[in-house]
């Protein structure tokens, strides 16, 4: 990208955001908005893609440039010219796509969003309160955790997709704080009973077996600590849009966690349930597949050892 093409870029995403230059300029923001939906529209997708006919992904439309490392769940990531080319804003159907299991159908129209356990009082928001809460606009780059790892696999061999580089994208994400949340249900500190902040998507979101196994419900989960979800600079938000649309389905749609600074897994998509707790989430993703060990350890063999 060229220093002119960058300022351009720079330019482009203070008007979207009505700061710098076009601060208080309607006119430049509404300009900067157009010109995003009509970036927007050249990579809508018009039919399902071959790849998923006769899936349980089969009732959805994504961009069929997408590079593909998994079906369902599918996990892919966008040629890198096209990133390049895309700008600081990636369009939502170029975004990359790191999924646990198919899709879930939910409908904005029934979909809540519960907050319970070490809370003051417990309490479920619909999707309507949730959009007439006041929100925020911010540019989150979310990478995945293993973006590159078809290159480590060259000098040691991994777990998980073989990832190339463009598992990477940045959208404006559109939210309620989480600590507006957090403080309608009596949290405005950590406590000894409220040390983290458990997310989870819906119930048997994920598709294999051995994640049901000793009770488990199939939720996908992980979790943050709470001083993060209270700290009003770390702009930890639950959104609903990308780029000033809904979400798409394979982005979280209708609600998502976005955590800026966190590996994607973090970002909890299909937000149902928020729990407030003493520890850490046990969700089988958090503690399995999403673990921090130090480098001499590999993953299969901390995993043989439980």
């Amino acid at each position: 990208m060229t220093i002119a093409k960058e300022f351009a870029e720079v330019h482009f995403l203070e008007s979207l955001l009505g700061h710098g230059a076009s601060k208080g300029s309607k006119d430049l923001q509404g300009n900067a908005r157009r010109t995003l939906k009509q970036t927007e529209d050249v990579y809508r997708p018009t039919k399902v893609d071959e790849r998923d006919v006769g899936t349980r992904d089969s009732w959805l439309m994504r961009h069929p440039v997408q590079i593909r490392s998994s079906g369902v769940p599918l996990n892919s990531e966008t040629p890198l010219a096209l990133l390049l080319d895309a700008g600081f804003i990636t369009p939502t159907n170029l975004h990359f796509v790191r999924n646990a299991g198919p899709v879930p159908k939910l409908d904005a129209r029934t979909h809540t969003l519960t907050v319970a356990g070490n809370v003051k009082q417990a309490k479920t928001f619909t999707m309507d309160q949730i959009t007439k809460m006041p929100s925020q606009t911010l540019p989150v780059t979310l990478v995945c955790a293993g973006n590159r790892r078809k290159e480590m696999n060259m000098l040691k061999q991994t777990t998980g997709s073989n990832w190339g580089p463009g598992a990477v994208s940045t959208n404006l994400w559109t939210g309620v704080p989480l600590r507006v949340f957090l403080n309608k249900c009596g949290i405005t500190e950590a406590t000894a009973e409220a040390q983290h902040v458990c997310f989870r998507g819906p119930e048997r979101e994920l598709s294999h077996s051995e994640r049901y196994d000793s009770g488990g419900d199939g939720t996908y989960g992980t979790s943050i600590p709470m001083c993060m979800a209270l700290d009003p600079a770390a702009d930890v938000i639950i959104a609903y849009k990308a780029n000033h649309e809904d979400l798409l389905p394979d982005h979280g749609y209708p609600l998502r966690v976005i955590i800026p600074g966190w590996i994607e897994a973090r970002s909890v998509k299909w937000l149902t349930e928020i729990t407030i707790s003493d520890k850490p989430t046990d969700n089988f993703h958090h503690y399995h597949d999403h673990a921090m060990l130090p480098p001499e350890v590999a993953t299969v063999e901390a995993a043989d050892k439980g």
